[in-house]
């Protein structure tokens, strides 16, 4: 970072309790919080960007949710905890069934479920959800969307 090789790390090592990390503690004093990413989703951002101060985190639900993302991020970035943990909750919804029934094939089957594009057949090696899967997916990106529409009708103030 110091010689501008690398300009900005991804931090993804899963934690049960992110604020319990010493590896990201040492990662954070060596290159410092405006040059890390919470790259696992919005699980660790309340204590990644809420807590730490990162500057940023990636996500899968940004794809559904773009505005409702940015206003959890600045949200966060504002100290606005209980406001951002309020919006949070769909995404959290959202990741736990990434967790649950496959990260890539939850966030390639959700385009078509919210009617932003049908993405077709996987790959081999990965497979597209079940119909039961889906449908017990479908209000969970009822939610991320709902959170989009109250962002984009400023209903949820940033």
């Amino acid at each position: 970072i110091g010689e501008g090789t690398v300009s900005y790390v991804k931090y993804a090592v899963e934690r049960g309790d992110p604020a319990q990390d010493p590896y990201l503690d040492v990662i954070l004093d060596a290159v410092g919080v405006d040059k890390v990413a919470s790259g696992m989703g919005e699980t660790p951002i309340a204590d990644h960007i809420g807590g730490r101060g990162m500057s940023t985190f990636t996500s899968g639900a940004v794809c559904i949710a773009p505005a409702a993302s940015n206003a959890l991020l600045s949200l966060y970035r504002a100290g606005r905890t209980d406001e951002a943990a309020e919006l949070a909750a769909p995404f959290l919804e959202f990741e736990r069934h990434r967790a649950e029934l496959g990260g890539t094939s939850v966030l390639h089957d959700s385009m078509g479920i919210a009617d932003i594009a049908e993405c077709g057949p996987l790959t081999p090696l990965v497979s597209n959800l079940d119909d039961d899967a889906r449908k017990s997916l479908a209000p969970v990106i009822e939610r991320l969307l709902a959170a989009e529409s109250a962002v984009r009708d400023r209903k949820i103030a940033v």
